[in-house]
Formats: C-alpha cells, structure tokens, sequence
C-alpha cells in the first residue's frame, strides 16, 4: 500500500527501483502508484526516460503503452517477449486499424526474424516453424489479420502447400460471410416486395 500521493516521492520511488536488478519490483510499483482515477502518481515520460536509460525493456514497454505509444512499443516487446508484444497489440482496444498494424509488425517479425528480409530466406525446420507461428497469429489476431496479408513476408519459393490449413479457413470464413449477405439481401428483398404491395381496403 502506498501511504503517500505526492508525484515527486512517486518519481523517487521509479528512480530508486529502477536501479534493482530485477523489474519485478519497479513493474508492480508502476501499477500501483495511481490516483483514485487509475492515473499515474509519476511522470510517465520521466520515468520512461529513466526505464530506457536503465536497460529496463519491460518497463519501458508498461510505460509506452501508458502513454499509448503503442507502435514503438511492439518491437521492444518483441525484442523482450513475443507474448509481451501479443498483449501490447491488443491493449487499443478502441481502435482496430492501429490493433491491425501492430499485429502486422508482429506478423512481420515472427516470418523474417530479426534479420529482416534475409531472415525470410531461412529454409527448412526454421521455415516450417516461422510458418506454423505465423498461421497460430492469424487466429490470436482475433480476425484482424488474414492470410493474405502475411503472405507477402514470405520468399517467394516457399510452397502453398504449407499455407493449406490457413487458406482453407480463409475461404470458409469468406463462404460464410457470402452465404449471410445473400441471406441478408433475400430478406431485404422480401421486405421491400411485402411494402411494395398495395394495401387491400
């Protein structure tokens, strides 16, 4: 429990525990030091400033996403923990388009790697793995991302065999979403064929 709501002692306490070895502390610390309105006792940006300074990437991701800087956020999740960029892509709950691109960016980095385009080049068990990764994002991304949209991180010689699972669900989920306009527009227009029929006096 935190006995004081004054915003430099809530700074101290960032600086001090960012020089502990261990985030563990300066994490739960970065969560609790709130007002009654869940708004942060210290000063993000300052405290940002110190987490990057320090070497303190989980922290510094907390305190991104805090100031809802989300894109620059994700790679140094990524560089930490891919589960800690999954969550952080979630986080802007509000917005699809900006959840949509930092999925992309995680897409991206789990097919190429970390050597960017010369990571897609990897052939092999590596490849097969970086293709089975990307088609479980497709569905954590909750519908956000497709197929199609990861496919162009991939060389050029990788076989669609690969992607057969992944394009089979696309295709249904395309099917079912015709299969309900066509159901929508039938209804549509039996509505309009009922309203368009004179009214017997």
């Amino acid at each position: 429990h935190l006995g004081c709501s004054d915003s430099a002692v809530a700074n101290l306490g960032v600086a001090l525990l960012s020089l502990e070895e261990s985030e563990g502390r300066l994490l739960d610390f970065l969560s609790r030091a709130r007002t009654p309105l869940c708004k942060p006792l210290f000063d993000p940006k300052y405290a940002l400033r110190l987490a990057k300074e320090r070497n303190r990437r989980h922290a510094s991701v907390k305190l991104l996403c805090e100031l809802r800087l989300y894109e620059d956020a994700v790679p140094l999740a990524l560089a930490v923990d891919l589960g800690l960029a999954k969550a952080v892509a979630n986080s802007p709950e509000d917005d699809d388009a900006l959840r949509r691109k930092l999925w992309l960016s995680i897409a991206k980095h789990v097919v190429q790697g970390d050597a960017g385009d010369d990571g897609a080049a990897a052939d092999g068990p590596e490849q097969a793995a970086r293709i089975k990764m990307a088609v479980e994002l497709l569905k954590e991304a909750g519908g956000l991302l497709k197929i199609e949209d990861i496919l162009p991180f991939f060389p050029d010689f990788v076989t669609i065999d690969n992607f057969k699972g992944a394009i089979t669900d696309s295709l249904t989920r395309y099917n079912r979403q015709i299969e309900d306009l066509k159901g929508e527009m039938d209804e549509a227009t039996e509505i309009a064929g009922v309203n368009s029929q004179p009214c017997a006096l």
